[in-house]
């Protein structure tokens, strides 16, 4: 639901082979920004879909939420001006 990804190694060996990977996806992360229009209403649910298309990579995966609950009016504007 949040996008994320659990690890469970089975013994301390596997722990530098999850390391690695958590770094790969780190180091392949992208983040999105967008503003909606109309604004929602404080508390409002929003859904979200991200789909990627990349010539020649084939099929491609994003991991992220299904949505997110729209923040108070003065919270918004307060994180637009950052």
């Amino acid at each position: 639901m949040t996008g994320g990804r659990a690890y469970f190694p089975e013994s301390v060996t596997d722990v530098s082979g999850v390391a690695e990977q958590i770094a790969r996806d780190i180091r392949r992360q992208y983040t999105i920004g967008y503003m909606t229009s109309p604004r929602p209403s404080k508390g409002q649910y929003r859904t979200i879909r991200v789909t990627v298309k990349a010539a020649g990579l084939g099929k491609l995966y994003v991991r992220t939420r299904t949505g997110y609950l729209a923040p108070p009016e003065k919270e918004s504007v307060v994180s637009l001006a950052r």
